[in-house]
């Protein structure tokens, strides 16, 4: 059964990856972009579904314009099934650089937008009957960045393990209504090709461009962290080379959206690249399926995440 989706940061990359995917599956779509404005390749998308494909403008930075495209998408398609938080970016950098007006911003989008998004759809997925109409659904795009530390990547991590905490808890709340709303993480973990967060990385230069030291003690921390930086950077780099599509992390988003298990919560997604592999250490460590974890136990296990995190770094 088809339905409508409203998709945010639908210009590039896994947004534009995802409204193409819904659109072959025959769903209408309300995709957004931050002015309004669509790049080429979703303006091709939408000239050849003009009926189902519209575009409106979402600024996350500006929360006017949440409730407005709410609004909106409902003015276009009287009901909305699905939503899918993906709009994002990284703000990358050694923390201690990078100024508080940065990581307002950072949150705002990543983190405060989806939030008001959800809170002002729900109102509306309180209306749903199913089963004459799908189970509202929100699917929240997230990170592996969530569960684990990556350096430089500070802000960005704090904001998408933050979106997750948020998911897991309101997944408990929303699904005890007597009108469920299904609540969904797809986690793709490494890097993406065709997004803007690699490229995040290249121009991270101007959090140097942006810091100064009035002392010799600043002066040569900064010093450190820049030649710390391009040390990461020929890392990262490498990393980028085993990177998923964005069309493999849309495939998952619809199977999020669509899934019939409504109490399923995550859905991990990637192209099998070392960090997964130090992800599934954090989870499952070397116990097997022993229940009884002692402290100790846990202590080891957390030791040997960290160790093996580390050494894609040293």
């Amino acid at each position: 059964m088809s339905g409508t989706v409203f998709i945010t940061g639908a210009n590039v990359g896994v947004g534009l990856a995802t409204t193409s995917h819904f659109l072959s599956k025959g769903w209408n779509i309300v995709a957004t972009t931050r002015d309004g404005t669509p790049s080429a390749a979703l303006r091709d998308l939408q000239c050849s579904n003009p009926s189902s494909l519209h575009i409106i403008k979402l600024d996350l930075m500006d929360p006017s314009t949440v409730q407005l495209s709410v609004s909106a998408a409902l003015a276009l398609f009287s009901r909305i099934d699905v939503l899918v938080n993906n709009a994002g970016y990284g703000e990358y950098g050694p923390v201690e650089l990078i100024s508080i007006q940065k990581a307002h911003e950072l949150f705002e989008v990543n983190f405060y937008g989806p939030l008001r998004l959800i809170k002002a759809f729900l109102p509306h997925f309180h209306t749903a009957d199913p089963p004459d109409i799908r189970t509202p659904t929100i699917v929240n795009v997230s990170s592996g960045g969530a569960h684990f530390g990556f350096p430089l990547g500070g802000l960005y991590h704090a904001s998408k393990a933050a979106l997750e905490s948020l998911t897991e808890c309101m997944a408990f709340e929303l699904s005890a209504l007597s009108i469920p709303v299904a609540t969904k993480l797809v986690i793709p973990y490494g890097g993406i090709s065709g997004t803007n967060f690699f490229h995040a990385l290249i121009r991270m230069n101007r959090v140097f461009e942006d810091s100064s030291g009035d002392d010799s003690a600043q002066v040569q921390t900064i010093e450190d962290y820049k030649k710390f930086t391009q040390d990461m950077m020929g890392k990262f780099q490498a990393m980028a080379g085993a990177s998923m599509s964005a069309a493999q992390v849309a495939v998952v988003v619809f199977e999020a959206a669509t899934d019939l298990d409504t109490r399923r919560l995550r859905y991990f997604t990637g192209a099998g690249a070392e960090p997964s592999a130090a992800l599934k250490l954090r989870y499952l460590g070397s116990l097997g399926s022993q229940q009884v974890v002692t402290e100790k136990e846990f202590d080891e296990m957390d030791d040997k995440y960290v160790k093996q995190v580390r050494a894609l770094f040293d």
